[in-house]
């Protein structure tokens, strides 16, 4: 009775706050009733078993998208999710266990291309884009607590002002987190020389309501939304789009990853700067601790080396005056 198992398994997903209604409407259902059809086909090349199924999926609805790419890999993470629902949940013959391990990798696909390390905003960069918001008040300060703060686009609709300090809470949706939400985190600011004070100042503003953010983001629907929205605003911004002339590889989450590049050149302790940045250290490490270039390394060095020699230099005049 597949349309029973369909009906259990969308319960499953959207009752148990593992995705929201609109979500599922979106992105999954598509998929399962497309699922649903290649089960229930007939004649040659039918599938009679979950890897079956998973094979003509990939040929019949994905031979468009990227090897290796996300929406490749969510379609048939789907599709297996709803097939081991059958199984495990439901009483289907064990047949439609969906394909796993490196099997479901051949499927997805290796990336063609290199994935490029997010580029960050630089200091001077996002001084310049705050500076250039001037007359755009509401944008401004959608900006700086984004950068300044670190946080994700989404989470301009998840914090608050509380105690002089950024409370944010949580925009991630999973099976963990709908069974234990994470508890709201302090979000902490990482200043840049030439907005002395903006972090507080933003932060007043907010929880005045002198200024508020943008129309677009308090009236977004959900988390998603809200994100999509703070893209559009700063694409249509001419200063941003030249930034991202100059600098290919930026994106508005660019402002999060600059936050993580000051805080390591800042030398906080990396549990530190993840629990401010609302994850764990094996996340910072993998998503925000690779990026560096030319000019960082340089500097980097170059400073080292400079302290090596002067200690050095050091330990030789001391040993002459011994002498």
């Amino acid at each position: 009775n597949w349309p029973e198992v369909v009906k259990r398994y969308e319960a499953s997903r959207v009752g148990t706050g593992q995705v929201k209604a609109a979500t599922y409407d979106r992105e999954e259902r598509r998929r399962i009733e497309r699922t649903i059809e290649l089960i229930n086909a007939k004649g040659r090349g039918a599938a009679n078993d979950g890897p079956g199924v998973m094979r003509n999926y990939t040929s019949q609805h994905l031979a468009d998208l990227k090897l290796g790419g996300v929406g490749r890999k969510r379609a048939l993470l789907d599709v297996s999710r709803f097939l081991r629902f059958a199984v495990t949940k439901c009483g289907a013959e064990q047949s439609w266990l969906p394909i796993k391990g490196d099997d479901l990798q051949d499927l997805i696909g290796l990336s063609e291309t290199r994935k490029e390390d997010k580029v960050p905003v630089k200091p001077e960069q996002l001084f310049g884009l705050i500076d250039s918001l001037y007359e755009k008040p509401e944008l401004r300060l959608a900006v700086t607590l984004v950068g300044l703060f670190g946080l994700r686009p989404a989470e301009l609709k998840a914090m608050r002002v509380e105690d002089g300090k950024l409370k944010v809470g949580n925009v991630k949706r999973n099976r963990a987190t709908a069974k234990a939400p994470k508890p709201d985190r302090i979000a902490y600011p990482l200043e840049i020389p030439e907005l002395a004070g903006a972090a507080g100042q933003a932060l007043a503003q907010l929880s005045s309501g002198l200024v508020k953010l943008p129309v677009g983001i308090l009236n977004a629907q959900d988390f998603k939304t809200c994100g999509h929205t703070f893209r559009q605003y700063l694409d249509r911004h001419p200063y941003w789009a030249a930034l991202v002339k100059a600098s290919p590889g930026l994106s508005p989450y660019s402002l999060r990853h600059g936050y993580a590049y000051r805080g390591a050149l800042a030398g906080i302790p990396l549990r530190q700067l993840a629990a401010s940045m609302g994850h764990d250290v094996r996340t910072h490490m993998k998503h925000y601790g690779q990026w560096t270039d030319e000019a960082g390394l340089d500097a980097a060095f170059g400073a080292a080396n400079a302290k090596l020699t002067a200690s050095l230099t050091k330990r030789q005049q001391q040993m002459q005056q011994q002498q």
